[in-house]
């Protein structure tokens, strides 16, 4: 955590020790003092992915087509450790197996994947989330939470990164006296 902000967040806690204590002697107690920081782009990610979760998660409970239920997590591809969020579906899985085993059984010549099958699977699937959706109201509130966390942190990335690859905050990163001195 931040230095300065601990060192609110202590004379916050004691400003509110302290007028509990002057309340109890029947003096009047010190006005109350809210302070609100910002959210790191760390916590907008967050937030994006659990909406997205929530969203995916009440969407599976609701679906009664098993192979059209979506399911995200972190995976690798082959010959790298850099993990990549994706997000899928039992009958893409379906596909990938397939072509394993077409793969191990012909020694290793691998079969063309199906990609006109799979991306009539998934028109399939898009047009049934929709229809989904679009009958179910708690999954509309849902879909527009997550619609609104993945704005909120694409419009705070451009603010912040303006455009930058590696994107450090800079307001962050100024010094509390490097922010008078700009002011």
């Amino acid at each position: 955590m931040n230095p300065l902000k601990t060192n609110v967040l202590v004379v916050v806690a004691a400003l509110l020790c302290h007028s509990s204590a002057l309340a109890e002697e029947g003096e009047e107690p010190i006005e109350e003092i809210t302070a609100y920081g910002q959210k790191t782009l760390l916590n907008l990610k967050y937030a994006a992915l659990q909406a997205e979760a929530d969203f995916f998660s009440r969407f599976n409970e609701l679906n009664e087509i098993d192979e059209f239920d979506v399911y995200c997590d972190k995976t690798g591809s082959t010959y790298s450790r850099v993990k990549r969020r994706r997000c899928w579906s039992p009958f893409e899985r379906e596909f990938d197996q397939d072509q394993a085993e077409y793969a191990f059984a012909t020694g290793g010549r691998v079969g063309g994947r199906n990609e006109a099958l799979v991306q009539l699977k998934r028109k399939k699937q898009a047009e049934h989330l929709k229809n989904m959706v679009l009958e179910n109201p708690e999954l509309q509130a849902l879909y527009r939470q997550l619609g609104e966390a993945n704005i909120e942190f694409e419009t705070e990335r451009q603010r912040r990164c303006s455009g930058d690859i590696f994107c450090r905050d800079k307001e962050a990163e100024e010094s509390p006296g490097e922010a008078a001195e700009s002011e």
